[in-house]
């Protein structure tokens, strides 16, 4: 889940094509501060299903805690795993 919240936000690529892996100090830090000991971190990295999803938000989260700006910028082009985003479906297929 931490390779899909790299891979889905602006912050962690440096050059325009978006082919170079970049990770600042102070991200690099706040990533580093995650608590992968933690009991519900352990129990949602174990699990497959939803739980991904909740890992890969509590991970974004941790990454954005206490910031007022400077925030993740999402890709719209990414797949994102944040369950807010997967609420808006194409109603054009049903019948």
């Amino acid at each position: 889940m931490l390779a899909r919240v790299l891979s889905d936000h602006y912050d962690f690529w440096q050059d325009p094509a978006e082919k170079r892996l970049f990770i600042a100090k102070p991200l690099m830090r706040k990533i580093a501060q995650l608590p992968i000991g933690d009991p519900e971190v352990v129990r949602l990295a174990g699990s497959a299903g939803s739980a991904r999803a909740l890992l890969y938000i509590l991970i974004r989260d941790h990454i954005n805690k206490g910031k007022t700006t400077k925030k993740l910028s999402p890709r719209p082009s990414a797949s994102s795993m944040d369950p807010e985003e997967d609420d808006e479906e194409d109603t054009s297929l049903a019948a």
